[in-house]
């Protein structure tokens, strides 16, 4: 009697039911995993998008007022009224090289090793010439140059990394 009873349980027990009830829990599991994951990689995407682009920026207004402060640095030789322009685009300088060393430092971890090593050895080289004994506009030509070639190193990293991505 009691293997009857098993079969008609088995029978009527609505396996279809559970078995597509299992089916579409297991589907949405495996769609929020996958989603989660793009959304992931999407966030960070976006974030090391902004970090190049704060960071390039940077460089590329700091090249700009090395090209400001040349210039200002040859006149006020002959204006001292234009000292302290002179002195405040310095400082203007320094804060921002300062937005992007912040920036490079705060997301450092995410950035392609290729990127920090350029942004390591182009703030090297600018360190090394505040030391130098060449004069202030001769300064300027060499930061510039080491600024325009290591923004162009920069910028062609940060393709090559964004375009992997898309």
């Amino acid at each position: 009697m009691s293997e009857q009873v098993w079969t008609a349980f088995v029978m009527a027990f609505p396996w279809s039911a559970l078995i597509t009830a299992l089916s579409t829990i297991a589907a949405v599991f495996a769609t929020s995993f996958l989603t989660e994951r793009r959304s992931r990689r999407e966030r960070l995407w976006e974030i090391q998008r902004e970090a190049f682009g704060e960071i390039i920026s940077s460089v590329r207004e700091g090249e700009r007022m090395v090209l400001r402060l040349s210039e200002l640095a040859e006149v006020s030789k002959t204006n001292v009224s234009l000292r302290a322009s002179l002195a405040e685009l310095n400082k203007e300088w320094l804060e921002t090289g300062a937005v992007g060393r912040r920036r490079a430092t705060r997301d450092g971890l995410i950035l392609p090793d290729a990127f920090n090593d350029a942004y390591q050895r182009m703030s090297q080289k600018l360190s090394a010439l505040d030391g130098g004994d060449e004069s202030h506009p001769e300064r300027g030509r060499r930061a510039m140059s080491i600024m325009e070639t290591s923004r162009r190193e920069l910028e062609q990293i940060a393709r090559k990394h964004l375009k992997r991505r898309v």
